[in-house]
């Protein structure tokens, strides 16, 4: 008699005729088909999830962290996210450089001829793992100081939301940044206090306003 074992690691309801098979057990395969005839098609979904992987680890959040906030794009040194980027990485930016810069140079010249790296904060306010390959979403608030004393916003900080894709090698290096925001959503007298405002905001209602 042919035996199916559902695993331990995943207790199953089948949604079909409300049955919990428990941890472990094991039944004859018969049994689904005379009895319950739409349960298998749920086996190998089931298997399949079981054996998914997540090939993002510890190490590649806190790399992701960090080249937006310790050292990285928001510490006011151009060359700060070099240390993370691989050699021949690849960075866009939908709205400052839409075009690919291929190569960890390219990058660090496109970021020091813009000259705000030291009035720019990009604190990180959550990371999204990727199932299937070492990639991660990074959602986070930009800050930029108005340093133009014409302009009616001087010493103001321009504010806006946007989202980064990153993947990484088997290094831990960054391969790929990918930028996506709008720009200038509003601006506010003092980054942090606009920061911690937002950080005390329950999650669902981030997701109903702007970066303004």
């Amino acid at each position: 008699m042919s035996l199916v074992h559902i695993s331990p690691k995943l207790p199953t309801l089948l949604a079909t005729s409300f049955v919990v098979i428990e941890e472990g057990l094991r039944i004859p395969e018969n049994f689904f088909a005379r009895s319950y005839p739409c349960a298998l098609s749920f086996l190998p979904a089931l298997e399949a999830a079981e054996e998914s992987v997540m090939p993002v680890g510890p190490n590649d959040l806190e790399t992701a962290r960090k080249l937006f906030e310790e050292g990285g794009w928001g510490s006011g040194d151009p060359l700060g996210p070099d240390q993370w980027f691989a050699e021949d990485a690849v960075m866009r930016d939908i709205v400052g450089h839409p075009n690919a810069m291929r190569g960890k140079a390219a990058i660090r010249k496109f970021w020091a001829s813009q000259k705000v790296g030291i009035t720019l904060r990009v604190p990180v306010e959550e990371l999204y793992v990727a199932e299937g390959h070492r990639g991660v979403a990074v959602l986070w608030m930009a800050y930029g100081q108005i340093t133009d004393e014409e302009d009616e916003n001087y010493a103001r900080w321009a504010t806006f939301e946007g989202m980064s894709r990153l993947e990484f090698n088997d290094a831990g290096e960054v391969t790929l940044e990918v930028d996506y925001h709008h720009g200038t959503q509003g601006f506010t007298d003092s980054w942090v206090a606009h920061w911690n405002a937002r950080r005390a905001r329950p999650w669902r209602e981030l997701g109903e306003i702007t970066g303004g």
